[in-house]
């Protein structure tokens, strides 16, 4: 079913809700991340994609402060857009906005944007200092906050690894979310 308006449609189309609020419910801010096998495989497919950066958004749901991943997707088909290439935290909204739209078409659970995913062009797993930059990239363009996450994933050794990082308005206030695979 098609629903209520996403974070997507509010960046992109400027629609807002009356009903949307923001909480200061602690207990409602993200604590750990989940993601199903289908967005496993496909970041896993993404391991083999290297020579570039890349990136896209999360699309999943929260609930009691565990966010429950169910896409991955890149952020747009980067033959289209250069800046796609260079840039994982910058998206095509046309692509994204298909992506919520039919994810929210073909789900029983609202699905909404719930934060970004990096990945390094040697597809390995950097450090926090090495994902430092993307953080506050992120935060200064509203796509990281204390609700909405960046997950950076790559090789760690030969497994796939995964950090993911909340932010609220200083890097000093930068948490590291448990995360599931």
């Amino acid at each position: 079913m098609l629903s209520k308006t996403t974070r997507v449609h509010q960046r992109y189309l400027g629609l807002i809700t009356p009903s949307h609020t923001r909480s200061n419910n602690s207990s409602s801010l993200p604590h750990q991340l989940h993601f199903g096998k289908q967005v496993q495989e496909t970041i896993e497919d993404q391991l083999h994609a290297s020579g570039t950066v890349r990136g896209g958004p999360l699309f999943g749901h929260t609930v009691s402060g565990v966010v429950t991943v169910v896409a991955a997707p890149l952020g747009g088909y980067r033959v289209l857009d250069p800046a796609l290439a260079t840039d994982p935290l910058t998206f095509d909204p046309r692509y994204v906005l298909g992506w919520v739209d039919a994810l929210n078409y073909t789900s029983e659970t609202k699905i909404d944007w719930v934060g970004n995913w990096v990945m390094w062009p040697n597809s390995v797993l950097g450090s926090l200092v090495d994902d430092l930059a993307w953080i506050r990239r992120g935060r200064e363009t509203d796509l990281i906050s204390t609700r909405h996450c960046l997950c950076a994933f790559g090789w760690d050794g030969d497994i796939l690894g995964a950090r993911a990082y909340t932010a609220g308005c200083t890097l000093e206030e930068v948490t590291v979310l448990p995360t599931y695979l």
